[in-house]
């Protein structure tokens, strides 16, 4: 039973709880993306990707990394790309998932239980661009495209809450304004994994 602790990531919460708070400590870090484009960033990691966490709650997606594998990254909180070292804490669920959606995407293995952050890195700047040239994301209504170009074609202002605004890429937004019904085949790059 003590090597099961052992082989145990360690983010994962205590074997009796389902939902925990975990503190990051010197034994991983976590990159969290938004779920609305960082499912392209998963398609373009494939089988290179470790375990991937989907918190539908906040809208993103963690991977676990080595201790440190992001300290030379350029802050990229403007698109959305949150990177957890020393001392942060993270919402982790167990491996059955939670009640309000938190799953895992891929489940950590014994054999693999972070993802590499140089490939992680690539796979974020096949769908962001250069991360040192980061600026906010918008997602396609239409299409579904991560864009920095996008267009404003719905905006609600909101009577007692927040409110919200639909975005549409420029080729999309071309057809909108056409008439049409604002949706084009979007062509997929083949990743550089």
């Amino acid at each position: 039973m003590r090597t099961a602790a052992v082989l145990r990531p360690p983010y994962l919460p205590r074997e009796d709880a389902c939902l925990a708070l975990v503190p990051v400590d010197g034994t991983w870090n976590a990159v969290t993306v938004p779920a609305a484009w960082g499912r392209l960033v998963l398609d373009v990691l494939a089988d290179r990707s470790g375990p991937v966490l989907e918190d539908t709650a906040v809208g993103h997606l963690l991977w676990a990394i080595p201790p440190s594998g992001a300290d030379a990254w350029p802050d990229v909180t403007v698109a959305g790309v949150q990177v957890h070292g020393d001392g942060a804490e993270v919402l982790v669920c167990g491996l059955d998932g939670y009640r309000c959606g938190m799953r895992w995407l891929r489940v950590p293995t014994t054999r693999r239980w972070d993802t590499d952050a140089r490939l992680l890195r690539m796979g974020l700047e096949w769908v962001l661009g250069p991360l040192a040239e980061a600026t906010a994301i918008r997602v396609c209504v239409s299409c579904g495209a991560p864009t920095r170009e996008g267009r404003l074609p719905a905006r609600h202002l909101g009577d007692a809450g927040p409110g919200w605004e639909v975005h549409a890429c420029l080729t999309c937004w071309r057809e909108i304004a056409r008439g049409g019904p604002g949706r084009h085949l979007r062509v997929v790059r083949r990743g550089p994994l």
